[in-house]
């Protein structure tokens, strides 16, 4: 008993199937007219004439086999081989593959493109990034700039006051004669 209800927990139905492979495998067994069969089974004749003429019983992918795409693989090369070493993002890959490449590219056509060799995601292209040394560099570089901007004697009155900075109480002129 375990061992058929564990056979028949494996089979994956679609939700409006009305018959089950074992199902099936009787209807290709039967030697019943195409109509009582129908009948008795509440489907469609075609769909006993379906199950006649098959020999395996399980349901068959409904994913298309061929899939549609623009770019032949010669295409496809270009655009990973862009976006492996220009990095560039989908929207600029997608610009540049519509000017030189195939004008009738679609953006996810590019999309799936990408993901399909495996570079679909720009941030795990990307070189990994530099050690806090950096950062605290680009921070300290901040932090100078800052101050330069609050201290400067260029500058009349505090950074602190938005209209003033805006209205250019900073004087270039002075910034240049120096």
């Amino acid at each position: 008993m375990i061992e058929r209800s564990a056979r028949a927990m494996s089979i994956a139905l679609h939700k409006q199937a009305r018959t089950t492979p074992a199902v099936r495998a009787e209807i290709a067994a039967s030697r019943e007219s195409v109509a009582a069969l129908a009948r008795r089974y509440n489907v469609t004749e075609a769909t006993i004439r379906k199950w006649c003429a098959r020999d395996d019983f399980h349901d068959r992918p409904h994913t298309a086999h061929r899939l549609q795409t623009r770019l032949t693989p010669a295409q496809e090369a270009i655009a990973v081989y862009l976006r492996r070493n220009l990095l560039l993002s989908l929207d600029d890959l997608l610009a540049v593959m519509r000017e030189f490449v195939c004008p009738s590219v679609s953006r996810s056509g590019l999309d799936r493109c990408l993901r399909r060799h495996g570079v679909g995601n720009l941030r795990n292209l990307l070189p990994p990034p530099v050690e806090a040394k950096g950062q605290v560099l680009q921070h300290n570089i901040f932090l100078a700039l800052l101050h330069y901007r609050t201290a400067s004697p260029f500058c009349s009155g505090p950074a602190s006051t938005p209209h003033r900075a805006r209205s250019g109480s900073c004087r270039p002129d002075r910034l240049r004669a120096r």
